[in-house]
Parts: C-alpha cells; sequence; structure tokens
C-alpha cells in the first residue's frame, strides 16, 4: 500500500514538474507573443504617426497648389489683358477683377488701382480695416498703389486675415503693372515717335521729290550754262590770244616810228638849236620826253603780255638767291637813299625765277620810290608756311596808300601820283599780280596812309 501511494506520489510529482514546465513554456512563448504585439503596436503607431505626417504635408501641398493656382490664375489674366487691351486703363480695369479670385475670400474681397490720381476699382469696393496696399512704381517713382481688402471680418492669419502667400502676391502684382505701364508708355511713345518719322519722311520725300525735280532742271540750265561758258571760254581764249599777239605786234610796230620821232626830234634840236627861240626849244623837249614815255610804256605792254606767252618752266629755287639777285641789282638805288633792307630765311619755292626776281624787285622798287621825305626807307621781307602755300611779305615804313585808291592799285597803267612827284608808267604792279596768278597765288596788300604798306603775295608749297 505504501508502495503504490509512493509512485503514485512520485507519478503526480513528476506530472507537477512537467505541467510547470509546460507553463513555464507556455509563459515564455507568451512573454514572446508579447514582446511581438508590442513591437507591432509601436510599429503601427509610428506608421500611424507617419501616415498623419504625410496627410498634413499632403493638405499643405493641397493649400499651396490651391494657393498657386490662384496666382498663376491671376498672373495669366493680367497677362491676357495685357495681349488683348488697346489701353492703359482698360488693363487697370481688368486687374481688378481679376485680383479677387486670387484670395482665400473671394466672395468678399475689392481691389483698388490708384494711378496718377485715377482711380480703377471691383464694383463693390469700399475701404474697410482688413486692408493690404502695395505701391506701383513706374520708372523708380511711386505713381500709384494697389488697395486689397476684406468687406467684413474674417480670422486671424499671417497679416491681420491676409496670408504671407497673398502679401508677395500683392507685391508681385504691382511690380507688374509698374513695368506694364513703362512698356506701355514707351510704345505709345514709340508709336507717337513713328507716326511723327513717318510724317516726317513724307514730306521730306515729297520736298526732295520736288528738290529733285528742280534738281534736274537745274542740271539742265546747268548743262546749258556750260555749253555756253566753253563757248564764251573758247572766244575769250581767241580774244585773249588775239589780244596778245595785238600788244605784240602793235608795241613791236609802234617802235620803229617812235624811234623816228625821238631820233628826228633830237636831231632837229641839236641842229637848229641856236636858230630856235626858248618856246621852239620847250616843244621840242616835251615831244622828246612824250617819245621817251610812249617807248617806256610800249615796253612795259610788251612785258605785261608776254607774262604768260613766254614764261619759263616751274623749277626748285632758293628764294634766298632770287632776292640777292633783286638787291644786287637795286644797290644803287639802295645807297642813293639810304634804305635799310633786312630779310627773315626764306624756303625754297618751285617757280619762274625770272618773274619772281621781278615781283620782289617791282615791290622793293616801290617801296623805295615811296618812301618819306624825311626818314630812310625800312624795308623788311619774310615768309611763313600756311598750310599748303607759302606766305611771303614785303613790309615798307613809306607813305602808304589810301583806302580810296585801293581798287585802283593793280589796274594797268593806273598811277595814283603825278609825273612830276613819282616817275614810272604804273604797270609794275599789274605785271606782279599777273605773275603771282601764273603761279597759282594771290597778291594783296594792307596799308595806313602816312604809316607804311605791307604787301602779301602766296606761292603753293607744291609744284604745279
Amino acid at each position: 500500500m505504501n508502495k503504490d501511494s509512493d509512485k503514485t506520489k512520485e507519478q503526480l510529482l513528476a506530472d507537477l514538474s512537467a505541467v510547470q514546465a509546460e507553463l513555464a513554456e507556455l509563459r515564455k512563448k507568451s512573454k514572446e507573443r508579447e514582446d511581438k504585439l508590442k513591437a507591432a503596436n509601436q510599429q503601427l503607431d509610428a506608421h500611424n504617426q507617419q501616415l498623419q505626417a504625410s496627410e498634413r504635408i499632403l493638405k499643405e501641398l493641397k493649400h499651396q497648389l490651391n494657393v498657386r493656382v490662384k496666382e498663376l490664375n491671376c498672373l495669366y489674366g493680367i497677362s491676357k489683358s495685357v495681349e488683348t487691351r488697346e489701353t492703359t486703363e482698360e488693363i487697370l480695369q481688368d486687374v481688378t477683377e481679376v485680383i479677387p479670385p486670387g484670395w482665400q475670400y473671394p466672395q468678399i474681397t475689392g481691389c483698388k488701382i490708384t494711378l496718377w490720381d485715377k482711380e480703377y476699382k471691383t464694383e463693390y469696393y469700399k475701404d474697410s480695416q482688413w486692408k493690404l496696399s502695395s505701391d506701383i512704381s513706374v520708372n523708380k517713382k511711386i505713381a500709384g498703389k494697389i488697395e486689397v481688402c476684406y468687406l467684413e471680418k474674417k480670422p486671424e492669419s499671417d497679416i491681420g486675415p491676409f496670408l504671407n502667400e497673398e502679401r508677395i502676391l500683392l507685391d508681385t502684382i504691382a511690380e507688374r503693372l509698374g513695368r506694364i505701364i513703362e512698356r506701355r508708355n514707351a510704345e505709345e511713345a514709340l508709336k507717337e515717335l513713328n507716326q511723327e518719322l513717318e510724317e516726317r519722311v513724307r514730306k521730306r520725300t515729297a520736298e526732295l521729290a520736288a528738290a529733285n525735280q528742280q534738281l534736274q532742271a537745274s542740271e539742265q540750265q546747268l548743262r546749258a550754262t556750260n555749253r555756253q561758258l566753253k563757248a564764251r571760254e573758247k572766244k575769250l581764249l581767241e580774244s585773249n590770244k588775239e589780244l596778245q599777239q595785238f600788244a605784240y605786234v602793235a608795241s613791236h610796230d609802234l617802235k620803229e616810228p617812235l624811234r623816228m620821232v625821238s631820233s628826228y626830234t633830237q636831231l632837229l634840236e641839236r641842229r637848229y638849236k641856236d636858230k630856235l627861240d626858248d618856246k621852239a626849244q620847250k616843244f621840242i623837249a616835251y615831244a622828246v620826253d612824250g617819245a621817251n614815255r610812249m617807248q617806256s610804256l610800249i615796253d612795259d605792254l610788251l612785258q605785261f603780255s608776254r607774262v604768260e606767252t613766254q614764261g619759263e618752266e616751274f623749277v626748285k629755287t632758293d628764294a634766298n638767291m632770287l632776292l640777292g639777285n633783286v638787291l644786287s641789282g637795286l644797290e644803287n638805288s639802295i645807297k642813293e637813299n639810304n634804305a635799310v633792307i633786312t630779310t627773315d630765311q626764306l624756303p625754297e619755292i618751285y617757280v619762274d625765277k625770272t618773274q619772281i626776281e621781278r615781283v620782289f624787285q617791282n615791290l622793293i622798287s616801290n617801296d623805295i620810290k615811296f618812301r618819306k621825305k624825311d626818314q630812310e626807307p625800312r624795308i623788311h621781307i619774310s615768309a611763313r608756311k600756311d598750310k599748303n602755300k607759302w606766305l611771303f611779305s614785303v613790309k615798307d615804313n613809306g607813305i602808304g596808300i589810301d583806302k580810296d585808291f585801293t581798287k585802283k592799285v593793280f589796274i594797268i597803267f593806273q598811277r595814283l601820283h603825278s609825273r612830276s612827284e613819282y616817275e614810272g608808267t604804273g604797270i609794275g604792279l599789274a605785271v606782279s599780280k599777273k605773275i603771282i596768278a601764273r603761279h597759282g597765288g594771290k597778291l594783296w596788300f594792307e596799308s595806313e596812309l602816312g604809316k607804311g604798306t605791307t604787301f602779301y603775295f602766296t606761292l603753293p608749297v607744291k609744284k604745279i
């Protein structure tokens, strides 16, 4: 009995241990399942949090997208108005209608644009305390502003009842309107300028057409005039040639009878000097003097006519040498009149040496001749380069020339004084002017009566 009881007890203890082991195993597995369930719940909570965050981001993105769509619709409406409207006033009125749908409460949103004392606004716009505004700048100067207002109170947001995005959008619209107005003003100014330019072109074209007609008429007249001038030039050349030939022939042919008159008059004076009374001898003296003067006039006339026909070739010559030759030839006259002649360094020139010597001789002889009675003559010769020509001057301290005689000085055989005062035929300056003209230059003078005279003449630097 006791043995059976002991066996039963052992069995029970064994069973109890097995049950306890199974229970421990079950508890272990239950703990593991609880840990897994807890981890799964934590993962689920994290997932739910991520989902909630994603929903918030999605909501924010949807909000941002709606805001952006409103902004784009607003800006698109403005661009469309700029493309379709002709005037700035129409564009500004359109903008006031385009802005309200871009705000979060479009049904109670009003808009007003003020530009250069003119107003453009929505139909039900009125001032309120819930308002945003932005300045419109045109060419860097404030020209007006945009105002957006709510007609009733709304919950507080970023800026009163308004969003930050609405503030940015309003500033963007104001900045864009400023550029649109600048461009429109420039386009209108350009249009007016183009119209003015087209009108000027039209008028100028008409003027040019009329001028062209006048020019064509003038050209025809000019061609006719040129033909006449060529015919006259031909006649003039022939006439000049004939005159030069006539002057030469006349002068040459006149010399012989003049020599006979002079010779026989002088012979008459010698043979019958004792038989003639004083009056007859005086008459003979007049006749001899007249013949001699006529001879001088004929010689001078021959020289004048030969300036063009018997001139020599232009060669490079030292003007100092030419002047030295002239002064040597005038040495007696210079000494007799105590003349003081000074000169600067003169250039090399391309000239007919004989003719230019004649010019220097005529000018210096005149300076000595027309000296002051109580003062020794002083003469200075100089030259300087003036662009493409040499400017010579011959200055004296003589009696000067009255301005009333300015036009007579270079006229052939024109005398400013009587023969009793100053000898000569009055042809020297006329010959000198013709010589200088042949060389492509000019001869003139400046003078003051009683203070002296300066004669100027020019000669080309290069050979002509």
